[in-house]
């Protein structure tokens, strides 16, 4: 059975080696997202423990708190300091948003961001 031609060396393409074997380019090792997380990734709550304080928040808050509209099944748990703000996950800083409105704050937060 024939075997799966090297890969040449992804260091430089005159390099004479191959990849994972040349001793003057040793191979990268990537791991994606978790070596390159956002500055806020510390911060953030994610699994059970968040959706037990999303589903506290929604039943606190029956109404929107940008616009005060009737609360709806797709509504967002909003921050109102955000993470990338060095907002934090607490319940004092966490509110019920509906999409129109949080789409407008996040497109003014990513805008603020921008500069």
């Amino acid at each position: 059975m024939p075997t799966k031609p090297k890969r040449p060396c992804p260091g430089s393409p005159r390099c004479p080696h191959f990849a994972g074997e040349c001793p003057v380019h040793p191979p990268l090792v990537r791991s994606g997202w978790v070596t390159r997380p956002s500055r806020a990734s510390g911060d953030r709550m994610r699994g059970d423990a968040w959706m037990v304080i999303r589903r506290r928040v929604l039943a606190e808050e029956p109404n929107c708190y940008i616009c005060g509209g009737a609360g709806r099944s797709d509504d967002v748990i909003d921050h109102v300091v955000g993470l990338a703000e060095h907002g934090t996950d607490d319940r004092s800083n966490l509110h019920r948003c509906c999409r129109q409105c949080s789409v407008k704050k996040t497109s003014r937060e990513s805008g603020r961001g921008r500069r």
